[in-house]
Order: structure tokens, then C-alpha cells, then sequence
């Protein structure tokens, strides 16, 4: 179901339900067995799968939407409750280049349409942030990602490298604590 401030309407996918849940089980199953391989051959050929079987969701889900919808269009996602959850944003379209569908969409996750329509409590004040890090034994410069971090709100309370320590942080309170660790 596509439904905009323009228009509505339905599209149906040329997959029927049990082949459609069929081919998501196997999809996350594929990942799965991706995730916890270590020999490269069979990477390979579960990179493959993977690709396959990331097409042809791709083709079911998104494909009858793509007439109606501009690239760059957030797409509001809604699934079944008694489907298995899977990344649509994931999922690749054939052809040049393979794009993934998060190269074409927005995605936002709902667990229900009628959370469209709630709106969350708005915060009069800014939250007190406070970042906490400590460089380690790395290049990685934990500083610069904590002040960019800091850039976006007032009053923020941060702490490096020898400020950073198991007892200041028990001593600090806040809404919100970034923690950027090289252990």
C-alpha cells in the first residue's frame, strides 16, 4: 500500500505468501550462516546467495512501489506481524551497479501504521550531555569525535584522557552519556 499527501494506491507483489515467507527464512538464514563463516570459498558463494536471494525480496517488496515514489522518498515500513523482520533497506536492486535500497529510499521502521499518527513529548530544554573518552593505543582521535559530538549541544561536560577516569564519571550526572574507549 503506497499513501501520500497525493494519492493512494495498492500494488501487488507476483509472489505468493508461503513462496514469500519461504524466501525471507532463507534469507535470513543465508545471512546468518554469512555472518558465522570463516573460509573465504564459502563467503564467496554465500555473497552470491545472499545477492540472489536480496534481488528477488527486493523485487517483491519494493519494485511494485518504485513507479509511484521518487528516489530519495521516505519510505513509512509496516510489515506484517507475523513476518520475519527483514532489512528491506538492505536489500539490493539487479542491475548496474546493484544499488542497495537505502541508496534509493529513506527507511523508517514502524510497528504499526497508527504510530504515524503519535506524537512524542517534546523537551523544553536541552538534554546535559556529557562525553567521556579515552585515546588508547590508536591513531582513531577519540577528542575530535567527542567535541564534534559536542558541537551540537549547549553545555556540554567533557572529558579526556587523564579527566577520564572511572571515578569523574561516577561523579557526573546527565541525560546523555557518549562514551568513545579504546580498550
Amino acid at each position: 500500500f503506497i499513501s501520500s499527501a497525493e494519492a493512494s494506491t495498492v500494488q501487488i507483489s507476483a509472489i505468493e505468501r508461503p513462496a514469500l515467507f519461504a524466501l525471507m527464512n532463507e534469507y535470513l538464514i543465508v545471512l546468518q550462516q554469512r555472518n558465522d563463516q570463516d573460509d573465504s570459498h564459502a563467503i564467496i558463494a554465500l555473497n552470491r546467495r545472499i545477492k540472489e536471494l536480496s534481488s528477488r525480496l527486493y523485487s517483491a517488496f519494493l519494485r511494485p512501489v518504485e513507479a509511484n515514489v521518487r528516489p530519495g522518498t521516505t519510505l513509512f515500513i509496516v510489515l506484517p506481524s507475523d513476518f520475519p523482520l527483514i532489512p528491506l533497506h538492505a536489500l539490493q536492486k539487479e542491475g548496474l551497479g546493484w544499488m542497495y535500497a537505502i541508496e534509493l529510499f529513506s527507511f523508517r521502521y514502524l510497528p504499526y501504521v497508527e504510530a504515524l499518527t503519535l506524537s512524542g513529548a517534546r523537551m523544553n530544554t536541552s538534554p546535559a550531555v556529557v562525553t567521556f573518552g579515552n585515546r588508547g593505543g590508536t591513531s582513531w582521535d577519540v577528542e575530535y569525535e567527542l567535541r564534534n559530538i559536542g558541537g551540537f549541544f549547549k553545555d556540554v561536560r567533557q572529558y579526556f584522557n587523564a579527566n577520564a577516569t572511572v571515578d569523574q564519571l561516577r561523579r557526573t550526572s546527565g541525560d546523555t552519556l557518549h562514551a568513545a574507549l579504546d580498550i
